[in-house]
């Protein structure tokens, strides 16, 4: 019985051990190897396309920016007013989208990760 407790004890040690090792090897949220620069790139929105800018460092996205001169601006505003928030929040462009302005807010996102595949790509 004691061989098994102590058993059962030691795969539990190993696999907390095995699981802080994996944890250390991640990045973080957001966290990336990447290229310092500023990265451009443009998806379709609504009606036209939805051009963003992201800025990084080495290892995350420091700023960022878009633009929708063809889309309805009622569309853009509840795009920066709720993905907006959620992008900077989560540090990169991984986020839900929103009914209402789908259009929009998916020209957002999709042009935001490529802006960031850019800066994973020169690395």
């Amino acid at each position: 019985m004691k061989t098994r407790i102590l058993a059962v004890g030691l795969a539990g040690l190993l696999l907390a051990v095995g699981l802080l090792l994996i944890a250390c090897g991640t990045t973080g949220r957001g966290r990336y190897n990447l290229t310092p620069g500023t990265w451009e790139a443009r998806a379709w929105g609504f009606e036209g396309y939805v051009y963003v800018t992201v800025v990084t460092d080495a290892r995350r996205m420091v700023s960022w920016d878009f633009r929708a001169p063809n889309d309805t601006e009622e569309y853009v505003m509840i795009v920066r007013a709720f993905i907006t928030p959620q992008i900077t929040a989560a540090g990169n462009f991984d986020v839900d989208s929103i009914a209402g302005a789908t259009a929009t807010a998916n020209g957002l996102i999709n042009a935001g990760r490529a802006a960031l595949d850019q800066a994973r790509l020169y690395n």
